[in-house]
């Protein structure tokens, strides 16, 4: 767990956070979760991020399934960085 910690830029986060706060404000989930996962080096999830936003933008729209499909995954990646850094981490990112 401190490895991961110790690598952690935390300049780089909060720099993000910042930044993963306008895009929420700005309806940009789907592109925050996806820069969120590149940024913790989560490829697998920032792989499904980004195929997710893509069907999301040759639909039009986000379906149903495929917006409960995004939720778990989330929830996953946030499981994830609280095992990987920290429960303060995924507090932070979770609140943006």
């Amino acid at each position: 767990m401190f490895g991961k910690m110790l690598e952690l830029d935390y300049i780089e986060l909060d720099k993000n956070l910042r930044r993963w706060s306008e895009m929420i404000e700005c309806n940009a989930h789907g592109d925050m979760l996806e820069e969120t996962a590149r940024f913790f080096e989560y490829e697998k999830y920032e792989h499904i991020f980004h195929h997710v936003n893509e069907i999301h933008k040759i639909e039009g729209y986000l379906p149903v399934w495929l917006a409960y499909y995004r939720s778990e995954t989330v929830n996953k990646m946030y499981d994830a960085i609280t095992k990987d850094y920290d429960e303060a981490i995924s507090k932070l990112v979770r609140s943006c």
